[in-house]
């Protein structure tokens, strides 16, 4: 695209790429379907309303068949993945896969009583699970992180309603690694966290997906837009095609081949040049960063500071405000009201009388006779 509309040539080019969606693969890892079957629902169904047909579930006892190549979601609820399993979940999400961790039914309902050992229990990526706190009272969502990550507010500004969701007990997390709290419960335990990881996501919901438990299911809002978006940045992962910033990536440029963009740029500089590149298989869109095309902006303390002492004028306006319009409109109307002032007045003078030298009136000419 290409919009040449100011002094700034930088900015006048941007380059994207696209190809079709790749296919809506999740993989669910059960050990209670009754437990689980919100997440299979939520799952199911892609947020433009189409069924999706894609949805795996597994028993703890198949794990040995579990193949995640172009799998976009992997949904897990039982124990942390083993030894033997944890590597293959480790280069999934190194790849960029998306993966959510509930806690097992074994461990909400007690009937496993070594999950509450932390020390026996399995860790993925340094978190272990670390007991279950169950509640006589329900417990409610204090907070939550609604700028970013999957409980984020809509594009139209709106917020999930996080803080309506209940829960009878949640899951204890324990582990070496700093957890990113996305979500919290009254008392400040994380109701959903995310481990920090260099590509991909792993998320620990701690409120089970059981409706006896909570009312992830109930609601039903929360849980369908976290899975939903989750399979998004999944499926962002195993598509051909993807958008970068200019400098961000640090690999050798060797085997890109230019589509689009200056010709006169080496092949070492690829990287920092914004154009349409291709890697075996994988198109690539490099572009500017977001923050070079917003212009900054200066508060209005800032302002007056600036001209203080001097005369000067600040016009107000907000976007969306109608005001500036209403302005302009009855500015022609003062102009035309003016106009039709200034012939009315033209029209109103009175007509002058024609005078002819050497004509006397007929009564005059007899009182002088």
């Amino acid at each position: 695209v290409l919009i040449p509309a100011d002094e700034n040539n930088a900015d006048n080019e941007f380059y994207f790429v696209f190809d079709d969606p790749p296919v809506r693969r999740v993989v669910v890892v059960s050990e209670d379907r009754a437990a689980t079957r919100p997440l299979e629902i939520a799952a199911a169904v892609s947020a433009d309303g189409t069924s999706n047909d894609t949805v795996e579930v597994l028993a703890p006892e198949q794990l040995d068949s579990l193949i995640l190549d172009e799998t976009a979601l992997l949904l897990w609820q039982t124990t942390l993945p083993s030894a033997l399993i944890a590597p293959a979940v480790e280069n999934y999400v190194n790849g960029g896969g998306q993966v959510i961790f509930f806690p097992p039914s074994r461990l909400s309902s007690g009937r496993d009583k070594s999950l509450n050992q932390p020390l026996m229990a399995e860790r993925f990526m340094g978190i272990a699970w670390d007991g279950w706190v169950g509640q006589d009272q329900k417990v409610m969502v204090e907070n939550w992180r609604g700028d970013q990550d999957l409980l984020a507010a809509t594009s139209s500004g709106a917020g999930l309603p996080v803080g309506q969701l209940e829960l009878s007990g949640y899951g204890k997390l324990t582990g070496d690694v700093e957890l990113s709290k996305l979500a919290t419960l009254t008392g400040g335990a994380p109701l959903l966290a995310r481990v920090p990881t260099a590509r991909g996501g792993v998320y620990f919901f701690t409120a089970s997906p059981d409706p006896r438990a909570s009312t992830l299911a109930e609601s039903g809002i929360v849980l369908f837009v976290a899975i939903q978006r989750a399979i998004e940045r999944g499926q962002t992962a195993l598509g051909n095609t993807s958008q970068r910033v200019a400098g961000e990536s640090s690999g050798p440029t060797d085997q890109w081949r230019q589509l689009a963009g200056p010709t006169d740029v080496l092949s070492t500089e690829f990287n920092w040049q914004a154009g349409i590149y291709q890697d075996d298989d994988r198109l690539f869109a490099i572009n500017r960063s977001v923050a070079e095309d917003q212009r900054g902006r200066l508060a209005d303390q800032q302002v007056e500071s600036l001209f203080a002492g001097l005369p000067f004028s600040r016009v107000d306006e907000q976007a969306g405000s109608l005001s500036g319009i209403v302005r302009e409109v009855w500015r022609l109307f003062l102009v035309a009201m003016i106009i039709a002032l200034l012939l009315e007045a033209v029209l109103c003078l009175p007509r002058r009388t024609p005078f002819r030298a050497g004509v006397v009136p007929s009564r005059v000419r007899e009182g002088l006779e």
